[in-house]
Formats: C-alpha cells, sequence, structure tokens
C-alpha cells in the first residue's frame, strides 16, 4: 500500500517459449508483465520507461484497488502495455492515464495496448496507444450477455490509431460482455486497419 514507483526504467526483459508452446490465445493476458502487482492498494507508477519487453509492460492483477499508472512511456512490445484484472478479488478503481503505449504485440500478436478485463471502476484516459498488431484497447472479458463483476468503468480522451496491423476481428476499442454504468466518450480513433486476412 502507498508504494510510488518513479523514473524507473525496465527494458530488455525475455520470455521463453513454454514446452506447451505458443498457447495463450485471445489477448495473450496470460502473459507476465515487468511489472507485476497483486492485491496493492493505492500505490504508482508513473514517469517510467518500459522498452524492448518480450511480453507486457504493468500488470494490475487480483485485488488491485486505487492504483495509478500515469505518464510513462511503454514502447517496443512483445505483447502490451497495461493489464487490469485476471482473477478474484476483481481490481477495482484503478487508473491507467496519460501513457504513451505504442508498438506492441510484436511477438504476442494478439495483446492489446490496455487491456481492462473483469475490473470495476477502471479509468483509462487520455493516453496514446498505437500501432498494435490487433485491437488496441479492450475492456470486458465476458462472452455472454449475463451479468458480471464488470462495472462502472471509464474510457474517455484517448488518442487511439493504427490498431490491427494484422489480425482480424476486433477493432479501436474492442468491449466484450455486459457492462453496465461503463461509459466510452470523447475517444479519437483512426487508422484501424482491415486485416489481410479478413
Amino acid at each position: 500500500e502507498y508504494v510510488a514507483f518513479q523514473g524507473l526504467v525496465l527494458a530488455h526483459t525475455h520470455w521463453a517459449l513454454p514446452a506447451a508452446g505458443y498457447t495463450s490465445g485471445q489477448g495473450m493476458v496470460d502473459l507476465p508483465a515487468a511489472f507485476t502487482a497483486t492485491g496493492a492498494r493505492n500505490c504508482l507508477v508513473e514517469g517510467c520507461t518500459f522498452a524492448h519487453l518480450g511480453a507486457y509492460a504493468v500488470s494490475l492483477g487480483p485485488g488491485c484497488g486505487g492504483n495509478r499508472v500515469v505518464g510513462n512511456r511503454m514502447v517496443d512490445l512483445g505483447g502490451g502495455g497495461v493489464k487490469v484484472g485476471g482473477g478474484n478479488p476483481v481490481p477495482t478503481d484503478n487508473l491507467v492515464a496519460n501513457n504513451l503505449i505504442s508498438d506492441g504485440g510484436l511477438v504476442h500478436f494478439s495483446a492489446h495496448g490496455i487491456w481492462a478485463g473483469i475490473t470495476q471502476g477502471t479509468t483509462i484516459r487520455h493516453n496514446v496507444v498505437r500501432r498494435f498488431l490487433y485491437s488496441t484497447v479492450s475492456v470486458g472479458w465476458a462472452w455472454h450477455d449475463k451479468p458480471t463483476a464488470c462495472r462502472g468503468n471509464i474510457l474517455e480522451n484517448n488518442h487511439i490509431h493504427d490498431a490491427m496491423l494484422l489480425l482480424a476481428d476486433g477493432g479501436g476499442i474492442y468491449t466484450l460482455g455486459a457492462q453496465p454504468e461503463t461509459v466510452l466518450r470523447g475517444n479519437h480513433i483512426h487508422d484501424v486497419h482491415r486485416s489481410r486476412f479478413a
């Protein structure tokens, strides 16, 4: 609780192919991250650089609440930028803001720039998310219309471009499942490409 990680450089992480092979699936959400938190409360990741990574940059996992990932630079990513979610207790009231998240999915093609799975009160605002091989931002993680714990998330005023540089069946913002009280507003989305496989 109440720990600040500021001005750090995390770079050149490795990802080894598991014995079972390349198996993580859509979003590659099971991948590790250079910075991983579980059960963290009211912590700050600010002004850091995440570069040349084998998987994701930042993961806020089960039980994380009230944390802030702000003003970071995440580039040349084997996977994605920020993951929020991935188990119980459901992450609540986390903020992802003012980050540059660029050039990802270079090893794990379906990784997202920002992924918020089953999460409550996650705010994603004022980020630049660009040049991903699949969807740049994804919120929700249920393939049905039944209620889940996912609710009350806000995606606002992000600049999202050059999504879907390789894969199909995605978009600038990909929402999945019932998400009452979730709001998308003021996002500038352009250059969502049509996959050559479509």
